[in-house]
């Protein structure tokens, strides 16, 4: 079965298109980002920040600096 196709952005859109992006994660991850999102947003009033942000920020981050993953 072929994927379905999303319909292209509307003309003149600055960002990129967001999609769908699920994968299996520790639990322990989970509660570190939790905690982080939970450290983010103490004090915060206006604009929560999710763990999504938390992790479309890290996918950049990484992306951008492609750290060698032989090392630790």
């Amino acid at each position: 079965m072929a994927a379905k196709r999303l319909p292209p952005p509307p003309a003149g859109a600055e960002e990129d298109r967001l999609v769908p992006f699920n994968m299996r994660m520790p639990e322990s991850i989970l509660a570190a980002l939790d905690a982080w999102v939970d450290d983010l947003n103490r004090g915060r009033t206006l604009g929560k920040v999710t763990r999504s942000d938390v992790i479309r920020a890290l996918l950049i981050r990484g992306a951008r600096e492609r750290p060698d993953l032989e090392s630790k």
